[in-house]
């Protein structure tokens, strides 16, 4: 199970670039970090080349927010 902001990022990266594209393959270190739940790494490895930047934050920003869900459970 992934925090729902991780959840978003990535079924929104899965709309965009197509199930083809967005793959191990294609994104190795993105899925290891996903696979880790280290969604620092996987903040810094969801940018693509052809979407805006705005976009592209958004994104970074739902991995970083997944980030503080975990450790925030972590503590309770």
């Amino acid at each position: 199970c992934f925090p729902k902001p991780a959840k978003i990022a990535l079924m929104d990266m899965i709309f965009n670039l197509g199930e083809t594209r967005f793959t191990s393959g294609n994104w190795p270190t993105l899925f290891g970090a996903v696979s880790a739940h280290d969604w620092k790494l996987a903040a810094a490895e969801s940018r693509r080349k052809d979407v805006e930047v705005k976009k592209n934050n958004k994104i970074r920003k739902l991995f970083l927010e997944a980030k503080k869900i975990e450790k925030s459970e972590r503590k309770n």
